[in-house]
């Protein structure tokens, strides 16, 4: 269990620096602005993409977590090798957790509005608005 989670949590920063390192370095030029956290300046929108990246990778990440975490022997995909149909199986293991269902489709939409709505994303969170990213 120890190592599944040092995996899993190296795997889940790997994904989150990876996209902040894109974003700041590939199409920010490693421009790290000025002054970025206590306000949006035009120098900023690299860094406060790179945030939005990061939340939504980090938020997506730990969302599949808790569903790998359901069994601690059997992967996400395999918890039942010997059914009938393999291929729909994972569907009715998830939905066998009702609670942690529903829980994880409110925060995979809950997701959306903290990026995109104006206030919520450039004054709570520090963050801009993503498009392609």
């Amino acid at each position: 269990m120890i190592v599944d989670l040092l995996v899993y949590g190296t795997w889940m920063a790997g994904c989150c620096l990876g996209c902040c390192s894109a974003i700041i370095y590939g199409k920010g030029r490693g421009n790290l602005g000025g002054d970025c956290n206590s306000s949006y300046n035009e120098s900023c929108n690299a860094v406060y993409r790179a945030r939005a990246v990061s939340f939504s990778t980090m938020t997506w990440c730990a969302l599949f977590l808790a569903w790998e975490v359901m069994n601690l022997r059997r992967s996400f995909f395999n918890m039942h090798p010997e059914t009938e149909s393999p291929y729909t199986q994972w569907f009715r293991d998830i939905w066998s957790n009702k609670f942690l269902f529903w829980s994880v489709i409110f925060e995979f939409l809950s997701d959306f509005p903290v990026v995109y709505i104006p206030v919520i994303n450039d004054r709570v969170f520090l963050q801009k608005g993503i498009g392609y990213e």
